[in-house]
């Protein structure tokens, strides 16, 4: 316990340090999208100053969170410091949360159109280079972060990369093996017709481009849990995918054992944007 009070105060203490020495001025203002289904989705544009192009990012927020979650230190980033790295930052409300239209779909495929509609916005931007459009997928955001990413390249516009930080992959690890009945929505556990499109596991394969896990132990919702990164890049590395990574491992790399990151929230922040770094200024 005392320990994680004294990590979550460094966290606290660094980031505010770190929002200090910000060298880029972000301006950030709302914009309204428009879902395949007809929906209004309230989103938020994170747009350093200067002309550009900008490599573009959407953050896809976990849970049952809004995009309120990446303006907070609720989330292991916030959109203004991913916006700090160099690039233009968008973040939403899936349907059914916040200010967007529709009802809750906990990553299934509302929410991925959510996510695919955010990136086709983004590469109409004059600022935006459309060729560096990349997704982040926050926990439980992995579905939306994926199956944006496949519906996109099913339309031969496949994003950049996909980052899945601890993302749980298929109905045994988003229930938390039974314990979390939230995500299911009164729906069992062998409801194929129901779990198909929110196991991003089955569906890593057909993205088309390069992905990425973050995980550490313990990890973040289910601290004895692994098996889920396990199974993400095993999928990944038997797809034939541009390239794949876990953590710190060498791109392409299957390791049996990986070397996790070590847990909590500042390791998380510092994993998260250093890897957002790399990925949009390769």
């Amino acid at each position: 316990m005392i320990k994680k009070i004294v990590d979550r105060m460094e966290h606290r203490l660094t980031r505010e340090l770190r929002s200090r020495r910000n060298v880029r001025n972000i301006m950030s203002h709302s914009i309204n999208l428009r879902s395949s289904a007809g929906y209004r989705i309230a989103a938020t544009l994170y747009v350093p100053e200067g002309d550009g192009p900008w490599p573009a990012v959407v953050l896809c927020p976990g849970s049952d969170h809004s995009s309120e979650v990446f303006r907070t230190r609720k989330a292991p980033i916030t959109a203004e410091e991913v916006g700090q790295l160099g690039c233009i930052v968008l973040t939403y409300d899936p349907s059914g949360r916040g200010l967007s239209w529709g009802a809750e779909d906990f990553g299934g495929s509302e929410h991925q159109d959510n996510a695919a509609i955010a990136i086709t916005h983004l590469r109409t931007l004059k600022n935006v280079d459309p060729s560096r459009v990349g997704l982040v997928g926050i926990s439980l955001g992995i579905a939306s972060a994926i199956g944006a990413a496949k519906l996109l390249a099913q339309q031969q516009e496949p994003v950049s990369w996909v980052l899945d930080w601890e993302g749980p992959c298929d109905q045994r690890t988003i229930t938390a093996n039974q314990t979390r009945q939230e995500p299911a929505m009164g729906h069992q556990s062998t409801d194929e017709s129901y779990w198909r499109s929110r196991e991003a596991v089955r569906h890593v394969h057909a993205i088309g481009c390069g992905y990425v896990r973050l995980q550490a132990s313990p990890d973040h919702a289910q601290p004895n849990e692994l098996g889920h990164a396990h199974a993400m890049i095993q999928a990944a590395a038997a797809a034939n995918l541009p390239w794949f990574q876990i953590n710190h491992h060498p791109r392409n790399e299957h390791p049996t054992s990986p070397k996790w990151l070590p847990g909590g929230p500042l390791k998380a922040n510092r994993a998260l944007l250093r890897t957002i770094d790399k990925l949009i200024h390769p």
